[in-house]
């Protein structure tokens, strides 16, 4: 599970004090014999730690593409999916611009060093008593999975036992009473399979509060079926077993906060 989460976010972090980590895992990231840098940027988001740099080359992407799919090989990187290689607890990203984007007929390209978080590291702020936010509510009796700052605001995670209906309710009714204004809503959308232990849903809620300031607030819910009838006995010792739960229904709130004010790191 924490193998998947650092890649969703090898994208994007960096501090000062792995900037010599990055540099050594960076200095076998081959590039184009005329790739000219551009600018570089440290990024933080949590405990993912990140160095981006921006290059252009005369070579045409279709071609830059290729090179980095053969020369990240050779380097020692596998590639695990397009444009994404892993070496020795590191990720590396390869972002192509479109053609024609930029005017200057040259390939615009960027590659960003990640070092994966341990799994100490990514659970360093879950707490059952979730820490307040000055910019909304936090759902009653949730429990907080994750709080990272981040470049231009704030991510975080928690869980509760409610429906994704009371949950819906909640945020609609109380982000008001912080200056917050309902943008968009995506409707819920529930997937159920014969193959799947149960079924899932989830539904998005768009807020802003100025041109600049937005707030978006996904729930996930997870529903299992429920197994045939046991009795007392077999009952409990199933679940002294871990077979099954009582409380396996969750509905799992993620929150992005963003105020492009703040400044660049």
């Amino acid at each position: 599970m924490f193998k998947s989460m650092g890649k969703i976010i090898a994208v994007i972090f960096a501090t000062l004090f792995f900037n010599s980590l990055l540099w050594s895992a960076e200095s076998d990231l081959p590039l184009p014999a005329d790739a000219m840098k551009i600018m570089e940027k440290n990024i933080d988001v949590g405990p993912a730690k990140s160095l981006a740099r921006f290059y252009k080359t005369q070579i045409p992407a279709g071609k830059l593409t290729a090179f980095y799919k053969k020369e990240m090989i050779k380097s020692g990187w596998q590639q695990s999916r397009e444009n994404l290689f892993e070496k020795d607890g590191y990720f590396a990203v390869v972002a192509i611009t479109p053609p024609g984007l930029i005017k200057d007929n040259k390939t615009h390209f960027s590659i960003t060093v990640t070092r994966m978080p341990t799994e100490k590291e990514m659970l360093s702020t879950r707490k059952a008593d979730p820490d307040k936010l000055n910019f909304m509510p936090i759902y009653p009796g949730s429990v907080q999975g994750f709080l990272w700052d981040t470049p231009t605001g704030l991510s975080a995670s928690y869980e509760t036992k409610s429906s994704m209906r009371d949950v819906i309710f909640f945020y609609k009714s109380q982000m008001l009473n912080y200056g917050w204004t309902l943008y968009n809503e995506t409707p819920v959308a529930t997937t159920e399979s014969d193959d799947s232990p149960g079924s899932s849903s989830h539904a998005s809620l768009i807020f802003r509060r100025s041109e600049k300031e937005s707030c978006i607030i996904n729930i996930y819910e997870t529903k299992l079926k429920q197994p045939p009838a046991l009795s007392e006995k077999k009952a409990d010792n199933a679940q002294n077993f871990g077979i099954i739960s009582v409380n396996e229904n969750k509905t799992r709130i993620t929150v992005t906060y963003n105020d492009f004010k703040l400044p660049r790191k």
